[in-house]
């Protein structure tokens, strides 16, 4: 008797919350009440601006450093880079990533 209680009642939860997820509203409902509520769904994603003050570019450490940045900036088209340094090697491999990088020489962390 009490092995076939548990089974029951095991079988009533079940059957509860099968019931009661039929009842919930899917998620296609929900992204329609949201995008509704937001206005325009293609409306641009939050803008990040990454801070980095990168060693010089010289040998390795410079490509590893050039292939950070160029993987930030393949993250979205929002992401901006900011790099601190007075150094001069880093204008040229930097001038060849766009106008999302820039340096800022005013600020040296080195």
């Amino acid at each position: 008797a009490g092995l076939r209680s548990i089974w029951l009642c095991g079988f009533l939860l079940i059957s509860i919350s099968l019931y009661a997820t039929q009842l919930l509203p899917s998620l296609r409902e929900e992204v329609e009440l949201t995008q509704d509520r937001d206005g325009d769904a293609s409306s641009p994603g939050p803008s990040v601006t990454i801070f980095s003050s990168p060693r010089p570019f010289f040998g390795v450490v410079g490509d590893r450093q050039l292939l950070a940045v160029r993987s930030w900036l393949a993250l979205s088209p929002e992401v901006q880079v900011v790099l601190f340094a007075q150094n001069a090697s880093m204008r040229s491999p930097i001038r060849n990533l766009g106008s999302r990088v820039s340096i800022e020489t005013a600020i040296d962390f080195t």
